[in-house]
């Protein structure tokens, strides 16, 4: 239970400065707060395609993005999305990211010199 719990809580906080960031530096680029991994499966759930854009988004597009996974439907009355709606999205984020790792290491098998048990 612990470790669920920290992990949300974690996810809570950083919902929480990434909506604050947003405010700041909108048009930073979104590799302050994600790794290469996590742009990846973001940027392949939101344009539903697998090439990479020209262009990575900026903070605010890439928060709108982690919001949009969350639930967030961002019509143009919405506002900018709350801290639960990232939440959420991050929190789902976790888990396209985690296929996407495991899904690249079944492509790639380790050789036989790296397995463990036979």
């Amino acid at each position: 239970m612990f470790p669920a719990l920290s992990r949300d809580s974690k996810s809570l906080l950083v919902g929480r400065s990434m909506s604050f960031l947003t405010f700041i530096h909108p048009n930073d680029p979104c590799t302050v707060y994600s790794e290469e991994a996590e742009r990846k499966a973001l940027l392949a759930c939101v344009t539903q395609s697998l090439a990479p854009p020209g262009q990575l988004p900026s903070l605010r597009g890439a928060i709108r993005g982690v919001a949009s996974l969350g639930g967030f439907l961002g019509r143009k009355s919405d506002g900018d999305p709350g801290a639960q709606t990232l939440w959420l999205g991050l929190q789902r984020l976790d888990d396209i990211t985690a296929q996407g790792r495991i899904l690249a290491l079944s492509a790639h098998p380790p050789s036989a010199s790296c397995r463990r048990y036979e």
